[in-house]
């Protein structure tokens, strides 16, 4: 049996925003165009998406290695958004490595991707489906389709490592047969830093931008929903497990929900610390005020009731 997923692992939902053999007549949907490209993939990122994979289109639709486009583009999205932007390296069929990395070089996204192995490619085999198309260059496509090899040899795949490592982007590995598949066993060093408290910080701020744009109402109950934000987003440096920030996670959506449902946090901060005291056997630390300042006695409390003993202390006005 195969064993479940981590249930703490984070997942990431890429939005492949043009791709790059798909030809526009066959659907008005593709978009044409930096302007047109960046709107479809901040809409993306705004629906929930977390990476976007991004190829260059001239306004006509014809795939481009421009890397003045794929600049109008990626800044485009960044201006607008902070979703992560993977750019293609496989270019078009016909694409010299150089045009494929040009993009890549001249943008250093996030992520770009890395093709394991070279394949014969035929995007449009039966030429009895073939789909009416309405540029000449469409044409030329449908008509050599069945002449194209996508070349990834050893070398081409060590100077793709090398760049992307030397940029400082991390490879998207990508197989698309068992053959390609295999290539794990050839020595290819495209390691890099990963950084889990900056993961940690991007998926809070994702999932908090998603609330407020789905849920928020500055007049709920009174709540201060930006500085409640805050409260927890304090708590990202302590945390460097997933299981905490899962948990960190939980609690404040839970909050939102009591909120939501006008529930009394001073309710609930009564529940965590009787369940606190029934289930560990000790008392919550008291609270003391001196000079004007309360002051927290942490000693006693475990991590959840001291957060929300704090919280509760903000909420009351003192910081």
């Amino acid at each position: 049996m195969t064993p479940l997923r981590d249930k703490y692992e984070a997942s990431v939902l890429t939005a492949a925003i043009t791709g790059g053999d798909v030809l526009p007549s066959q659907s008005p949907y593709i978009p044409c165009g930096a302007e047109a490209i960046v709107a479809e993939a901040v809409a993306a990122a705004a629906a929930g998406a977390t990476c976007v994979h991004v190829h260059a289109r001239d306004d006509d639709g014809r795939p481009s290695a421009d890397p003045d486009l794929f600049a109008r583009i990626v800044d485009g999205i960044r201006e607008r958004s902070d979703v992560v932007v993977n750019v293609s390296t496989g270019g078009a069929p016909g694409m010299s490595v150089e045009e494929r990395l040009a993009g890549v070089r001249r943008v250093r996204p996030e992520i770009a991707t890395f093709n394991l192995g070279t394949m014969n490619y035929e995007g449009f085999p039966n030429r009895e489906r073939w789909p009416e198309v309405g540029s000449d260059w469409e044409r030329a496509v449908l008509e050599t389709s069945g002449d194209g090899t996508f070349v990834n040899t050893l070398s081409t795949l060590r100077e793709f490592a090398a760049t992307l490592r030397e940029l400082g982007v991390t490879p998207e590995l990508e197989a698309y047969d068992l053959a390609t598949g295999a290539m794990h066993a050839i020595p290819f060093d495209t390691t890099g830093p990963r950084d889990a408290r900056a993961e940690m910080a991007y998926l809070f701020d994702h999932q908090w931008r998603f609330v407020e744009a789905k849920f928020y109402d500055a007049g709920m109950h009174g709540v201060d929903w930006p500085r409640m934000r805050d409260l927890y987003a304090r708590q990202l440096p302590h945390i460097s497990h997933w299981e905490d920030f899962a948990e960190l996670m939980a609690e404040l959506q839970g909050e939102l929900n009591a909120k939501g449902r006008n529930v009394p946090y001073e309710r609930i901060l009564a529940e965590i610390l009787e369940r606190d005291e029934r289930d560990s056997h000790r008392s919550a630390a008291p609270l003391r005020q001196a000079d004007d300042a309360v002051r927290l006695d942490t000693t006693a409390l475990d991590a959840e009731a001291a957060f929300a003993a704090a919280v509760a202390i903000v909420e009351a006005g003192h910081d």
